[in-house]
């Protein structure tokens, strides 16, 4: 029942996420929002080295669908 609902977002939900929301990746840990188009999230990881990869890319809505993100 849990990964149901981590995999599942309703679309107004993800309607609201905007640029500074914050995010988790069970990977990368937390992050936050850095930009969002139609198809893509951009992410910024707290652990990530800023320098050399400031942000990573997930295709969108699809990460939340397939439980790669979670809104938090």
């Amino acid at each position: 029942m849990l990964s149901q609902r981590v995999c599942s977002y309703p679309k107004a939900e993800l309607d609201a996420l905007d640029v500074g929301d914050a995010v988790f990746h069970k990977a990368f840990g937390y992050g936050e929002v850095v930009d969002l188009s139609d198809k893509y999230v951009m992410v910024s990881f707290e652990n990530d080295n800023h320098k050399k990869r400031p942000f990573r890319q997930f295709g969108f809505p699809g990460a939340f669908y397939q439980g790669l993100l979670r809104i938090v």
